[in-house]
């Protein structure tokens, strides 16, 4: 069991948790300065909460190296790419950047 001390009128606890899974929140009691313990009693008392993992993409390569990829300009590069998600999947953007400053930085949607 975990207890925080409120030191104001208004306060706010952040409930999160460092792993993946289900976590039930009940309060039980209050205190304060006059009174110890007093239980708490109704409906609305405990919260749920699912904390999913978080989801990752790596591009793979051989030998445990970095990937570097070269090809000429406007033509098509194809790559492995881990991912750890929960299904469905939504790639919503892919950013390139290149080596030569006429090329500059452009961000392509797919």
């Amino acid at each position: 069991m975990s207890t925080k001390l409120i030191q104001s009128s208004r306060d706010e606890i952040i409930l999160q948790p460092e792993s993946s899974g289900k976590y039930t929140y009940a309060f039980t009691h209050v205190s304060d300065r006059n009174y110890k313990e007093i239980p708490l009693k109704g409906p609305g008392l405990s919260i749920t909460q699912v904390v999913h993992p978080l989801a990752s993409a790596a591009f793979l390569s051989s030998g445990g190296r970095k990937p570097v990829l070269s090809s000429c300009s406007g033509s098509d590069v194809e790559v492995v790419v881990d991912v750890a998600v929960r299904r469905p999947l939504y790639i919503y953007g892919l950013e390139m950047e290149a080596d030569d400053e006429d090329l500059g930085h452009r961000a392509m949607d797919y």
